[in-house]
């Protein structure tokens, strides 16, 4: 476009500043040069703490999470050996408040144990876990 000049650093990362300074050669010949331009690379927004409501519950709960931009999520509630006890969701989402329902059971129907469970969100760039005790 007429007057307008475009670089893309695909070499930057989130988190850091970056100093440029722009020389070019003017449609009418004339060199150019820019005076310093600093550009800093916010670092990658995180989640806002999920949070899992009734603490401690005796069935079900409902987790909450906030995303500041549309991206995928998934959703996995894990035991405390590590091993993954239900998965409940796996979908691109909106900004914003969400809100998720788990039953308080297995992948495979059952009720869980009572216990403590830890409920992981994850996102492109970001990653939160809230802890989930069931009583029974």
């Amino acid at each position: 476009m007429d007057g307008e000049w475009r670089y893309r650093d695909r070499s930057v990362r989130r988190g850091h500043t970056y100093v440029y300074w722009v020389r070019g050669r003017l449609q009418n010949g004339r060199g150019f040069a820019s005076g310093r331009l600093a550009v800093h690379v916010p670092a990658a927004q995180t989640l806002l703490d999920a949070s899992v409501q009734p603490f401690p519950a005796r069935g079900s709960v409902t987790i909450r999470f906030s995303l500041p931009e549309a991206e995928s999520v998934t959703v996995n509630v894990f035991d405390v050996r590590g091993q993954r006890v239900r998965a409940l969701d796996r979908r691109a989402r909106a900004p914003g408040e969400h809100r998720i329902d788990w039953d308080g059971r297995n992948d495979r129907g059952h009720p869980v144990g009572a216990g403590l469970y830890f409920v992981r969100v994850s996102a492109k760039h970001n990653v939160s876990v809230a802890r989930a005790v069931i009583v029974r």
